[in-house]
């Protein structure tokens, strides 16, 4: 049996919701703390996190834009909106995923963003691509966008990066790491 997003979504309700009925004996409310007062939402409750999907318009055209050695972006995952400026910093290496330029398809973005979602439920992370031209692979990261360079180019330091993207200038920015 297949299950799509929605159909998955409503049956972890469920079950989460039967759980907690059988330990406090009330109905489940996701807005609600561990003592059924309203939560924020952060922590302290059982609420599922949200899932981030990419339109399948946005995927075609990031797609696109990572074919030619040194392509790439840098997206809200939720809505495929270009962030404007800033320096984005791969923070999570342990995420990263490479793909062949030659085979990705929309649909390994599409994978990707889905296959995350603890990382894109937090609206800090982006999403960013950047197609290696010396490797001829395309690197899927969640990212994060600073203002501060020096702070960018010490978070890609940290994070082992090859390199970070000035967004505004549309360049890359050695940082001397390995990606791994």
């Amino acid at each position: 049996m297949v299950l799509d997003n929605r159909e998955r979504s409503r049956l972890a309700a469920m079950f989460v919701a039967k759980a907690h009925r059988g330990k406090l004996g009330t109905r489940f409310n996701p807005h609600h703390d561990k003592a059924g007062k309203f939560g924020s939402g952060h922590g302290g409750g059982t609420a599922l996190k949200s899932h981030v999907e990419l339109s399948e318009t946005a995927a075609v055209d990031l797609a696109a834009r990572t074919k030619q050695p040194s392509g790439g972006f840098t997206v809200d995952p939720s809505s495929g909106t270009d962030v404007s400026s800033g320096f984005a910093v791969a923070i999570y290496p342990e995420l990263s995923r490479t793909v062949p330029a030659s085979a990705l398809v929309k649909q390994s973005l599409k994978d990707y963003v889905h296959d995350n979602p603890d990382a894109f439920s937090n609206p800090e992370n982006k999403f960013g691509a950047w197609h290696d031209p010396e490797s001829g692979e395309v690197w899927l990261d969640v990212s994060r966008v600073v203002q501060d360079r020096n702070t960018a180019v010490e978070l890609g330091k940290k994070h082992n990066q090859i390199a970070i993207w000035d967004i505004g200038a549309g360049e890359e920015v050695s940082t001397g790491g390995t990606g791994r």
